[in-house]
């Protein structure tokens, strides 16, 4: 897939090293509800148990060929949130230099479209925990609109807290598209 400025492909053993010095940023992982990966190796194991799959790519700038983060759309069998085959949900994280540039809404909203064009999806869904509302700005500026809080599981960062649901259906998508072609 690719945007303006991106694109977004599967994930390589060969990104071993990149995804390390991304993720081992204490900036990227906690608001993710994740450790800072600790060497290399942890690294390849998330890789090769996690991320190298059919619904995660890695984002990458077209410039530089530079992977920047991760995107994934998550069907039901992975999901926190989705209730049936017609949901996915969609998960991301950036590297913590490229926050603030719009990558990752431009990038969430090319996963959206495939979502709603190529997997014929009826609704996408995402959160965030409370304390990282950046994350959430980015789901409001692809149309993503709130319908929920609920309780976060607990993870090594918080002891309980909120996670607030983003929503976006194919009809209020294709509404939005469609105004602004």
């Amino acid at each position: 897939m690719e945007t303006e400025r991106l694109f977004l492909r599967p994930w390589q053993l060969s990104d071993t090293e990149r995804l390390f010095k991304l993720a081992a940023d204490p900036h990227v992982g906690p608001p993710c509800g994740w450790n800072p990966h600790q060497d290399s190796g942890e690294s390849r194991y998330i890789l090769q148990n996690i991320l190298i799959n059919d619904y995660t790519w890695a984002v990458v700038r077209r410039d530089d060929n530079l992977v920047i983060g991760n995107i994934s759309l998550m069907p039901l069998h992975v999901s926190r949130l989705a209730e049936n085959e017609t949901e996915s949900e969609i998960g991301y994280w950036l590297g913590y230099p490229y926050w603030n540039h719009g990558y990752m809404s431009e990038a969430c909203a090319r996963v959206i479209r495939y979502g709603f064009q190529e997997k014929h999806l009826k609704a996408i869904l995402a959160c965030h925990y409370e304390f990282n509302p950046a994350s959430g700005k980015v789901m409001e500026k692809c149309g993503m609109r709130v319908i929920r809080t609920q309780p976060s599981e607990i993870d090594p960062f918080r002891k309980g807290g909120m996670d607030v649901v983003h929503r976006i259906t194919f009809d209020e998508w294709n509404t939005v598209k469609n105004t602004s072609d």
